[in-house]
């Protein structure tokens, strides 16, 4: 399989399980319409539409795929987020209309929600990670170290157990 398809099938499955979440954490009483992002390498995977009776509230959404063992997560307790990666999210954001949000799906078994408006950077740990230059390269050996920053799972907007979307994507794919 090529790296493209690679990629299309992970961001297919992310934004299925995503999707899921976000019905699960958006309040009742809300009309939620959202739409993936065609190109794989665009800086956001969803742009959405919270509609109610008195309000529309647009948003931008990233989403990311960890998984962690026990004990790296006790060694890691944090979503890793790439500043480059921030910075592109940022331009494709209107900051008048559009709130910006970072998904990270853990373990295949918790979402979690982050308001990028929201956190308070200057207190957000930063550190460099060396990782893959090409996430789903298997044949290159090629790595590069990143600026990221640790944005703490406590400090999550939302979360929602997200096991029961995986076993759906799964049955439906």
């Amino acid at each position: 399989m090529y790296i493209n398809e690679r990629i299309e099938r992970q961001e297919q499955k992310d934004r299925y399980v995503a999707k899921r979440c976000l019905e699960t954490i958006v309040k009742q009483g809300w009309n939620l319409k959202m739409e993936g992002t065609q190109d794989a390498y665009c800086p956001v995977d969803l742009t959405c539409t919270a509609t109610s009776r008195y309000n529309d509230f647009l948003f931008n959404v990233e989403i990311k795929e960890r998984y962690k063992n026990d004990t790296m997560l006790a060694q890691y307790p944090y979503a890793e987020l790439k500043h480059n990666k921030l910075i592109r999210m940022r331009r494709a954001t209107d900051y008048d209309t559009t709130r910006l949000y970072y998904l990270v799906l853990l373990n295949n078994k918790t979402c979690y929600l982050f308001d990028l408006d929201d956190i308070d950077w200057e207190n957000i740990e930063t550190f460099t990670w060396h990782i893959k230059k090409t996430e789903f390269d298997y044949d290159s050996d090629a790595y590069e170290d990143v600026l990221c920053y640790k944005l703490p799972y406590d400090k999550a907007k939302a979360t929602c157990d997200c096991s029961e979307f995986y076993k759906e994507y799964s049955h439906n794919s």
